[in-house]
């Protein structure tokens, strides 16, 4: 790399480098977002709909319980069936009803913390990828340009030593 065309050469095909690093940096980490953005999208519907549905079962079981009660306490009225009994199977119900509808929140509030999770994993999957393909490293491109200069001036001052001393102007390198 003796001569201005080779160092200018070099140091283009440095620059080039670091540029087509930039360039898939850039196009990487647009990737990723987009990519966060449909997985997020999907899971913020999943979890708008596991809780509508969660919900319209507690509905749905709610009315299933009081059906199931109408009915115990019908035949209970029929069966002349009264006082502490007819309270005791109310009880039951209400009880039965409570425990019911804790767990089907429970539930709700289980699965809506697990999409949350997985939004958080996709979120940490967008930086690993983001991370997965560097940018360029301008010291490092710096480092070979000074490299490049150093060399192309040391070949020259050799050249020209070599001149003064009634030498050839050829070293063999360029």
């Amino acid at each position: 790399m003796c001569d201005p065309i080779s160092l200018g050469i070099g140091i283009a095909s440095a620059g080039l480098s670091a540029y087509g690093q930039a360039k898939r940096s850039a196009a990487n980490e647009k990737a990723a977002k987009a990519a966060f953005v449909a997985e997020g999208q999907a899971l913020v519907a999943r979890r708008a709909e596991e809780t509508i549905a969660g919900r319209r079962d507690i509905e749905q079981t709610g009315r299933e319980i009081e059906q199931i009660k109408s009915r115990a306490l019908t035949q209970a009225a029929a069966g002349n069936v009264t006082g502490i009994s007819v309270e005791l199977l109310e009880g039951d119900f209400e009880r039965e009803r409570g425990e019911t509808f804790e767990a089907m929140q429970e539930n709700i509030r289980m699965v809506r913390g697990q999409i949350g999770r997985e939004l958080r994993g996709a979120a940490a999957r967008r930086e690993d990828r983001i991370r997965s393909t560097p940018g360029p490293n301008y010291l490092a491109l710096g480092i070979n340009i000074a490299s490049q200069v150093q060399t192309g001036l040391a070949e020259k001052t050799a050249r020209s030593a070599k001149l003064k001393t009634g030498g050839t102007s050829y070293t063999g390198s360029g």
